[in-house]
């Protein structure tokens, strides 16, 4: 495990990634970012796995060509750390949060609380063993719009 200056360094986790043989990691995109303006240019047999933020479709073209496996997952706070998730490849068209992880319920509605169509934008919401216990029996609206 990186100390807290190592993680804020992109070669020094460069340096442990292949010293130690690192086989996944999750980080947010700017350790990624950063991690690529390091230097990192070869292929590295990591599963990578990304959250926190909207992946890009840009960067995820440039960690698929670098890693082993590129995984990006969702979950808003009010519920665990992933509440979807989806292996992003190379030639994807789009970049989607995926599908629902066990147990994890995900609905697209509209305002009045209809589910959509696939592929309409609405608001997501979340029900399930990952919802926190504040928010039980109830589901939880994240306000970004996605696709479903």
């Amino acid at each position: 495990m990186p100390d807290s200056a190592e993680a804020k360094d992109g070669r020094a986790l460069l340096d442990i990634i292949r010293t130690e043989k690192v086989t996944m990691m999750q980080a947010t995109l700017y350790t990624w970012r950063m991690m690529l303006e390091a230097g990192w240019d070869t292929s590295t047999p990591i599963k990578v796995i990304c959250g926190g933020e909207t992946l890009p479709k840009e960067l995820a073209e440039k960690i698929t060509q670098r890693a082993a496996s590129l995984w990006n997952v969702y979950g808003p706070t009010e519920t665990t750390v992933w509440s979807t998730v989806k292996q992003i490849k190379a030639d994807d068209g789009m970049i989607t949060i995926g599908r629902p992880i066990d147990n994890t319920s995900i609905y697209i509605l509209d305002k009045y609380l209809n589910p959509l169509a696939p592929g309409t934008a609405g608001e997501i919401y979340i029900g399930g063993d990952g919802v926190a216990k504040g928010y039980f029996k109830s589901v939880i609206a994240d306000s970004r719009k996605i696709y479903s």
